[in-house]
């Protein structure tokens, strides 16, 4: 079965060693997901006829698994990676029998430990720089200056910890393989740097012209401006009113001597943002120690909610390059016409062809 049209290439590699011709004889459909604040993911599905594949060393678990693709063939882009974890046995009367392999991204190391872990009077930074060593993966690590802190893991693992400290301070982390150094990398960035559209996708209705193939928008609750935030913590019992702020005169936290250092009850299990005449709940980190955090935590939360306002899903034209964290310009959509911030993407090869289904968030005028 052709997996993609002709002129498109894809090269499949297991631990530095060219396996393309056993992987696509088999291949009935590979994707390749990746998603903000999630593991990246690989799926191939593969027939399965007398137990061939599941004889093969190179579908068995263990090895690190490299996708190459572009549409020249000859200069190849890297995809993604995958270690594989495991691979599901699929049986039909209707059909032939498949096996799904089931490959996961460098972050699924941190979901696997767990430990008590503290610093003082360091900036959050070095929390990953610590994790990063601790898994030997090398870092890509924008330092952390607005604030410096006490810090304390406990009950968490890895991933879950570093999730929480960069929603603390507006950062974006994760973990990408290097196939120079043939190593993970773990990255920590700041998502709020401005960016121009990389490629314009383009909707209409006769199909041969479009590069975006359908789209679905939806609307969000309208966060966007609000004059006073309000915060309580849940002890079990009943919520503590714990701070409130004018919107516009948000306190400055980078000074360790501005801090509340009053440590916050064990019991508080969540907070309760209230914006004007409107309150929701999210869950507590266990990073935070304090009111002033819980308040930093909770603006942060707010901001990215303004940025999720209008969100779209759809599917496009199969770009090897195309990636989270990317803005692109979608046109032809009437009013929803304009830059979007792309949050997951996913690779798909399959009897189709190549293509790639997306979910975004709308970028608001003033994000840019």
């Amino acid at each position: 079965m052709k997996l993609f049209d002709p002129r498109f290439g894809l090269v499949v590699s297991r631990d530095g060693i060219d396996v393309t011709d056993v992987f696509l004889e088999a291949a009935e459909r590979i994707q390749f997901s990746q998603s903000m604040g999630e593991i990246d993911l690989i799926k191939a599905t593969l027939s399965n006829p007398y137990h061939s594949a599941t004889r093969k060393k190179v579908f068995q678990p263990g090895g690190v698994i490299e996708l190459w693709a572009g549409w020249n063939q000859e200069m190849l882009s890297f995809l993604g990676a995958g270690e594989i974890d495991d691979w599901l046995g699929r049986f039909t009367t209707m059909d032939m029998p498949k096996i799904e392999i089931v490959a996961h991204g460098g972050g699924i190391k941190l979901t696997r430990s767990k430990d008590d872990y503290m610093f003082i009077d360091r900036p959050l930074s070095e929390a990953a720089k610590d994790i990063a060593n601790k898994h030997k993966f090398m870092s890509d690590i924008d330092p952390t200056t607005s604030r410096s802190n006490y810090a304390k893991q406990s009950g968490t693992n890895d991933w879950e910890w570093l999730s929480g400290l960069a929603g603390l301070v507006g950062y974006d982390f994760f973990v990408k393989w290097d196939v120079n150094a043939k190593n993970w990398v773990l990255h920590w960035h700041d998502q709020r740097s401005e960016q121009d559209s990389v490629y314009i996708f383009k909707f209409n209705q006769d199909s041969q012209q479009s590069t975006l193939y359908s789209i679905d928008i939806s609307y969000g609750i309208n966060y966007e401006s609000y004059d006073q935030i309000k915060l309580w913590a849940w002890n079990g019992e009943e919520y503590i009113e714990i701070k409130t702020e004018d919107a516009l005169l948000v306190t400055d936290y980078s000074d360790p001597a501005s801090q509340d250092v009053t440590f916050f009850p064990d019991e508080y299990s969540k907070l309760r943002i209230g914006i004007d005449d409107s309150a929701f709940d999210i869950p507590l980190d266990t990073s935070i120690l304090n009111a002033d955090e819980a308040f930093v935590y909770a603006d942060n939360y707010l901001k990215q909610m303004k940025r999720q306002l209008i969100t779209a899903t759809g599917k496009i034209i199969g770009i090897e390059d195309l990636a989270p964290r990317q803005v692109h310009r979608i046109e032809g959509i009437e009013q929803f016409s304009g830059d979007w911030f792309f949050t997951k993407v996913d690779h798909i090869f399959d009897s189709n062809g190549y293509n790639c289904t997306f979910s975004a968030n709308r970028v608001l005028v003033d994000d840019k």
